[in-house]
């Protein structure tokens, strides 16, 4: 069977859509090489317990090693390195592939060497290698997973370079896909290139499913961090609307300064509860997200990233058959429309109309069996799976 060569620079438990591609590919027989970047050890431990669970087929290893076990003087020479392009990106404007990856040329050499019939570039430092493979001769794939130039937009952020990779990709690429039909449409738009195809960030399906609702109703958010400026406090102040008792119940690594900030903002005597939880696997989100009634998708609609996306926790609700409160970004819009009655969109610059949307969600009986079984048919990585497996057989065969 050919040969696939999936180029990072993340960790695999940081990045799902790489070990999910790579897992399909392996499974359909082919021989898979996943190349990355190791930045900690406790990540490369994180990344061997999800080995462990998916009982991977492929080969992982590591372009660059920059976790304690890596070389000290190549990771004072990368690291040297990056201080010195962002120093000259504030002085003079200059945008440089080291503000992207640590060791571009390093990944490089090591993807070379694995002579792949087909190679899927992913993230901002896989593009950076993606186009040095595609130039020297080899068949290159892009895996769009997030608008790169129009996120993060901080002064040390290239973006006349990430612009420039992504139009690369798009004209030169064996194939490229990305995360929404949203983003699909606008990537086409700014770079007048022909649109990505469409994976979405859904995972493998679940027999278990939400089949009760609680006598008080329980809304759920998580992220690896719990902060400021992702909905939360609007969420708090929404609540206050609300006469029926509900839970709140967050998930992710929160300060005990945020905690407590988000504790005064609901205030002592509130009618409503607020649960703080340390971050878990997917396996066992997905067991908590079964106790839950509402699934809160709190995104932003800029940047433009964040505007045509869709994030995981939409397809993690819809998963469990959770009924979802989401923001009106482009990308959750999207998803929206095949679940009228599940899915409820608030403005997301939008602070009068939450409490009335809440307010019906909450009260709204849907059949979580049919929210489960939409999904699985829209959206279930077993559905993406077919896709993938498409383009790169095509791709191969060109």
């Amino acid at each position: 069977m050919p040969k696939i060569c999936i180029v990072s620079d993340k960790h695999l438990h940081t990045n799902p859509r790489v070990w999910k591609e790579a897992n399909s590919l392996a499974n359909k027989g082919y021989e898979v090489v996943v190349i990355t970047q190791f930045s900690s050890v406790k990540s490369k431990l994180e990344d061997e317990k999800l080995l462990n669970r998916i009982g991977a087929r492929f080969n992982y290893v590591a372009g660059v090693d920059l976790s304690e076990e890596g070389s000290k003087n190549e990771i004072l020479f990368y690291k040297t390195r990056r201080k010195l392009a962002t120093i000259a990106k504030k002085a003079l404007g200059k945008d440089s592939e080291y503000l992207i990856t640590y060791a571009p040329e390093k990944i490089s050499e090591v993807a070379f060497k694995e002579n792949a019939d087909l190679y899927i570039a992913h993230v901002e430092g896989g593009y950076c290698v993606g186009k040095r493979l595609l130039k020297a001769g080899k068949k290159v794939a892009f895996d769009q997973e997030d608008w790169f130039s129009r996120d993060y937009l901080v002064p040390e952020r290239p973006v006349k370079l990430l612009s420039s990779l992504e139009k690369f990709a798009l004209k030169s690429g064996a194939y490229v896909t990305c995360p929404s039909y949203s983003m699909a449409i606008a990537l086409s738009e700014a770079y007048h290139a022909e649109k990505p195809e469409v994976i979405y960030n859904s995972f493998p399906r679940e027999e278990n499913y939400q089949q009760y609702v609680s006598e008080k109703p329980g809304l759920v958010w998580f992220s690896q961090t719990i902060g400021a400026g992702r909905g939360l406090e609007r969420i708090i102040d929404t609540l206050k609307q609300i006469e029926r008792p509900v839970q709140l119940l967050l998930i992710g690594n929160c300060s005990v300064q945020y905690e407590s900030t988000l504790k005064e903002r609901m205030g002592l005597n509130s009618l409503h509860e607020l649960r703080i939880h340390k971050p878990v696997t997917h396996h066992e989100l997905h067991d908590i997200l079964l106790q839950q009634d509402i699934g809160l998708a709190l995104e932003n609609n800029h940047p433009d990233n964040k505007d045509t996306t869709i994030s995981n926790k939409m397809f993690q609700y819809l998963q469990a058959g959770l009924k979802v409160l989401a923001t009106d970004t482009k990308g959750q819009a999207e998803v929206a429309k095949m679940f009228k009655d599940a899915v409820s969109l608030v403005g997301a610059d939008d602070n009068e109309g939450w409490g009335d949307v809440l307010s019906k969600l909450l009260e709204v009986t849907v059949s979580s069996e049919e929210v489960v079984a939409q999904y699985h048919n829209c959206f279930s990585w077993e559905e993406q799976e077919k896709k993938l497996l498409q383009l790169v057989e095509k791709a191969l065969r060109a």
